[in-house]
């Protein structure tokens, strides 16, 4: 992507008309729609200008188009891209719950595998057996009641 794109990208997703963009970096409208264009390369010192009114420097508006993502972080993604939005908003809170007092669990409990979050500030030793055996029932009362629901 060229910086003539990079900014008219900025410049949309921060809601910025031209005008509204050169009054506030002390340029003319018809330099940054040249620039937009590809008509003309700003200077270092107008570049950096233009970036301020966006709080970005030039080392973060340079740096690379893309971050690298982990492999972990990108099969993420790729599930989260097929979610519809109540889906993702549930993964979200989610995503949320995991804060850093939280502990996850796995474990398998009448041939069930089960996994929960956990408050380390509320049950420092995680739930009891019993109370993971009433989570189970809940759990399987609610994937019937879906299923009616879908009925």
């Amino acid at each position: 992507m060229n910086i003539g794109e990079k900014l008219r990208n900025l410049r949309l997703k921060y809601n910025y008309s031209t005008l509204k963009l050169a009054r506030a970096a002390g340029v003319a409208q018809s330099y940054i729609s040249d620039i937009e264009a590809g008509k003309s390369n700003p200077t270092i010192d107008k570049l950096s200008k233009i970036l301020s009114v966006y709080g970005i420097s030039l080392s973060e508006f340079f740096a690379e188009d893309e971050p690298q993502l982990s492999p972990e972080l990108k099969q993420l993604l790729d599930t989260a891209k097929n979610l519809t939005p109540e889906q993702l908003s549930m993964l979200n809170a989610f995503i949320a719950s995991l804060g850093p007092n939280r502990k996850v669990v796995e474990k398998e409990i009448d041939g069930q595998k089960i996994r929960y979050v956990y408050d380390t500030t509320i049950k420092p030793n995680g739930l009891t057996e019993e109370e993971e055996r009433e989570a189970l029932e809940i759990v399987k009362q609610l994937h019937e009641m879906q299923k009616q629901n879908k009925k």
